[in-house]
């Protein structure tokens, strides 16, 4: 063979081989491989959704299946998963071309309690001990080992938080406005939960037996929330089901024991309350399921009070494709109950009431909300999330009111994971009908258009920074004449910008600190404008000229991990400061034909000062599974500008706002092992210094003296223990206000007395 012949042979051959590889690689190129993935925590195989995957320059995130899909060349791969609370997950895959690669991945989850994720200072998953905002978690055990009934009453354990008589103060923000609009928006999965007429709360609609977590956010929260988070957020997540399928039940019997002061004992037959509750969750393929239910029968220690319900809830969450996901939440809660304003007297009448305030109502509520999540092929998410709110309550004394609410949201989220960058937006609509007695049984319709946009961003690893802004409208519909007041076309309305912005710096492992600044808003609700009814000795006059209230919020804080042997935990720490412009509340007044009442009013600029220092932790002290949770607020709040009107309407005479605690401790303690278990928790809240001086002079019988004759402050003691008998089988008792304390969170009305619960859950 000639060497020529030979070169030919070769250089075809080199082509052939050449055009093989070339083939191939193109063939892989346009033919890749897919992998499809799961990922699940360890411990308990429930799906992790916000899962980052890496794989080289291929990004995806699991949806709220956990699942993934990637689309890849054939080959080699070294994979990241990661997702905060989570140890990051390394892999190795290979892809065959026009294969389907199916995989499951576990992820741990990290041992300390800051690396615990939040969704409310930022709308996605980040680590606690990285928020910019101070942010307290309460987890599901802490209902159930206390009897939560109502989402109100595991709130008061909370360090900075106080509820008085239904309406949510965090850091001192807010006063006390009977039945008015709240500084606080409570949130039932991201959506907020306020009566539409008044801005208030109805506790009884939250599904305790089925919440996951409440996450408590402290400060002006306006940006990402809107108009009633002008004092901070608490947000109730609900949850799914797992891989395993699970039926729960609970009952309940509740004996309320006879007063300290035998005076005031005016029944025969003891007070009671018994309640029983039902969770199922399920699995069934593309398909998720919860249905839950609670029924309470409560003859309550306050004469002729009583509160009778039955709540009904069902969460539907059905995959369509491994991006898209839709679902449906919904809560019925039909009932009657009765509750009174303020005491007969306060002797012998104290747990009695006062003619002519009673307020008898029977009800029905429900909501009802679709909602949509996309993952695009970027790995950002689209969510639009939709609530529509019944509420009719028909009450005695021409106090009915009947309200629709209608609120939709857009939200995008995307994550530049080079750039350690976060961008949330979103686009919001709220519209509402209210018919009320109270308000002339006219017609008022309300309308918020909301924009926001937040940034987050993290440098060298150890800051991350945060800056938001809003742009929020709000029209008000009314008649043209409220009385003697003229509302030019019946219309009121406003576009007001906000903004926020944080620090939080790693100081070490675990050890962070935090600055803060945010704007807020409030735009009146209709029962604080155009409320109009006697109620007992007064009445409450319509105020339509009321203007929003206006304010900021700013905090320097500091968290260190902590960890005693096997139990890990946090002490956090921030000094704030709280500015009101047209602070709104209802105060005493005299109208100009000489009628004595209340009505709301922009009382002035207020600023309230303080510290908030609390320790959380979970672990085991001396081989005991040993939780706490425990903390101190302290509290200077002050006009800004006190004047002689402000000193005439105080019953302290001096510059301070009006039903506040200055200090608050609080303690809850639970150790134990599996089987048996025991806890305590302690609250402590200083005097009352300041309310309304009317109150005592003149509305509610005795008040004067009892407030001075109990002008110390209170402290409220707790205990409970539990049995394990089986897996599935467990009992509980516990005492509540075990001293028999005789307090008052507010005045005219006392809380209850020593009382004993006996409590079983079972697991079928």
């Amino acid at each position: 063979m000639s060497l020529r012949k030979y070169c030919f042979d070769c250089s075809n051959f080199l082509l052939v081989i050449t055009a093989f590889f070339a083939f191939n690689i193109s063939f892989a190129q346009t033919n890749p491989g897919t992998l499809k993935g799961q990922v699940k925590d360890k411990s308990d195989q429930s799906p992790l959704i916000g899962v980052i995957i890496e794989v080289d320059s291929f990004y995806a995130v699991t949806d709220e299946l956990g699942e993934f899909e990637l689309s890849l060349p054939a080959g080699e791969y070294s994979s990241k998963m990661s997702l905060v609370g989570y140890v990051p997950l390394l892999s190795k895959l290979s892809i065959q071309a026009g294969s389907t690669t199916e995989m499951i991945f576990d992820m741990e989850i990290a041992e300390n309690i800051l690396t615990t994720t939040t969704v409310t200072s930022g709308r996605y998953d980040k680590p606690f001990g990285e928020v910019t905002v101070s942010l307290e978690v309460i987890r599901p055990q802490l209902l159930n080992s206390t009897n939560t009934t109502a989402l109100d009453q595991v709130l008061q354990k909370m360090p900075g938080v106080d509820i008085i008589d239904g309406q949510a103060n965090i850091r001192g923000g807010s006063g006390y406005s009977y039945g008015a609009g709240s500084r606080v928006l409570i949130l039932l999965d991201d959506i907020p939960a306020l009566q539409a007429d008044a801005g208030t709360t109805n506790w009884n609609d939250f599904p305790i037996e089925n919440i996951s977590r409440i996450e408590i956010l402290k400060g002006a929260s306006s940006v990402l929330y809107g108009s009633s988070a002008l004092n901070g957020i608490i947000n109730v997540l609900t949850g799914y089901p797992t891989e395993q399928s699970e039926t729960k039940a609970m009952i309940y019997y509740t004996h309320f024991m006879d007063p300290a002061d035998p005076a005031k004992k005016w029944w025969g037959k003891a007070p009671y309350e018994t309640g029983l509750s039902i969770l199922h969750k399920r699995k069934y393929n593309r398909l998720d399921v919860v249905l839950n239910g609670f029924y309470r029968n409560r003859e309550s220690f306050n004469q002729s009070t009583y509160s009778k319900y039955g709540r009904l809830s069902a969460n539907l969450r059905y995959r369509l494709r491994d991006n898209l996901i839709i679902g449906l939440n919904s809560n019925f809660n039909p009932g009657s109950s009765s509750d009174f304003f303020y005491w007969k007297d306060a002797q012998a009448g104290a747990f009695q009431p006062a003619p002519d305030v009673l307020n008898i109502s029977n009800r029905l509520r429900f909501n009802i909300d679709p909602y949509l999540t996309y993952f695009d092929k970027a790995g950002s998410r689209h969510k639009i999330i939709s609530r529509y709110n019944y509420i009719d309550n028909r009450n005695n004394d021409n106090r009915s009111n009947r309200s629709d609410l209608y609120y939709a949201e857009y939200q995008y989220l995307k994550t530049f994971e080079k750039f350690d960058l976060v961008i949330a937006s979103g686009l919001v609509y709220q519209g509402t009908a209210t018919t009320a007695e109270l308000y002339g049984d006219t017609t008022y319709r309300s309308t918020n258009l909301a924009a926001y946009l937040q940034l987050e961003k993290k440098f060298f690893d150890r800051l991350n920074l945060s800056l938001g802004t809003r742009v929020e409208y709000n029209e008000m519909r009314s008649p043209e004449l409220v009385g003697d007041f003229v509302i030019p076309g019946g219309v009121n309305k406003q576009t007001r910008p906000v903004m926020r912005a944080g620090a939080n710096y790693q100081l070490a492992k675990y050890s962070f600190i935090r600055a803060a600044y945010g704007q807020g808003y409030r735009f009146p609700t209709v029962a604080e404008r155009f409320i109009n009814t006697p109620f007992g000795s007064v009445n409450v006059f319509p105020n339509p000229a009321l203007e929003s209230e206006t304010g900021w919020t700013a905090e320097i804080g500091f968290k260190q991990g902590l960890q005693l042997g096997n139990w890990k935990g946090f002490f956090d720490i921030a000094g704030f400061i709280q500015e009101y412009d047209n602070m709104m509340e209802f105060v005493f007044t005299v109208t100009p034909d000489f009628q004595f009442g209340f009505q709301s009013q922009n009382i002035g600029d207020t600023r309230i000062r303080g510290v908030d220092m609390n320790i959380s932790g979970a672990g085991k002290i001396g081989g005991l599974e040993t939780i706490i949770l425990t903390g101190y607020t302290y509290l200077d709040p002050r006009y800004r500008t006190f004047t002689e009107q402000d000193s005439f309407t105080s019953s302290a005479k001096r510059n301070i706002l009006k039903y506040r605690f200055q200090h608050t401790f609080k303690l809850d303690i639970e150790t134990g092992s599996d089987r048996l278990r025991a806890g305590f928790s302690v609250n402590y809240n200083s005097n009352m210094e300041n309310i309304d001086a009317i109150l005592e002079e003149l509305v509610v019988p005795g008040l004067k003296v009892y407030r001075n004759e109990n002008n110390r402050g209170f402290v409220v003691v707790d205990f409970r223990a539990s049995w394990k008998f089986t897996r599935n089988l467990k009992a509980s008792v516990l005492l509540k206000n075990a001293l028999n304390r005789e307090y008052s969170l507010r005045p005219g009305l006392l809380e209850g007395p020593r009382n004993l619960t006996v409590r079983l859950d079972v697991d079928i």
